[in-house]
């Protein structure tokens, strides 16, 4: 039961990781 969970918390890692550059990315727009 641990593998799965951890598995779950590695792809939302990885998709927060990816909204995070994602925002980076939108504000370097505006601020250009």
């Amino acid at each position: 039961m641990q593998k799965p969970k951890l598995g779950k918390i590695k792809l939302l890692s990885a998709k927060e990781q990816v909204a995070a550059v994602l925002r980076k990315a939108i504000l370097s727009r505006d601020l250009v």
